[in-house]
């Protein structure tokens, strides 16, 4: 039988691998397609702050290790954290553009579903939700842009 300090080691191994593995995994999600390497931490702190939920194919490539080609970013967040995730997007080169049915501008009606594309033609959309992005996500598609 192991003992608690055997445990404790094999813990922190594992431990230590996965933090080891983070800047990969985030890399291979979030590389160089949607981010540069010095944004992709940025990134992930936003993600963290806003309680904001990354879904879609992206996702979707975490658990399938599939690749989608012509995919987009979809970041679920509620309204009143959502402003920042919009202005980091700004500030990394992605520029607001609105929809067929998105009216009014950033400021004014930031409300359900946003996007963003960068000069090479990447979309980042935001989907901002008035409750649970959780709840959101599971039982609504949001609409076309």
């Amino acid at each position: 039988m192991a003992s608690e300090s055997h445990f404790l080691v094999v813990f922190q191994d594992c431990y230590d691998i996965l933090l080891a593995m983070m800047p990969f995994v985030t890399f291979m999600l979030f590389g160089v397609k949607f981010f540069t390497t010095l944004e992709i931490a940025a990134f992930r702190s936003l993600l963290g702050s806003t309680d904001a939920i990354v879904s879609g194919s992206t996702a979707l490539r975490f658990f399938t290790r599939e690749c989608f080609e012509h995919s987009d970013l979809d970041v679920y967040c509620t309204l009143p954290r959502s402003f920042a995730l919009g202005l980091f997007f700004l500030s990394s080169g992605y520029k607001f553009v609105r929809g067929v049915r998105q009216a009014g501008d950033l400021v004014s009606d930031f409300a359900r579903v946003w996007d963003f594309r960068n000069s090479a033609g990447v979309t980042i959309q935001l989907l901002v939700t008035p409750g649970s992005r959780f709840t959101a996500i599971r039982t609504s598609t949001p609409p076309a842009s």
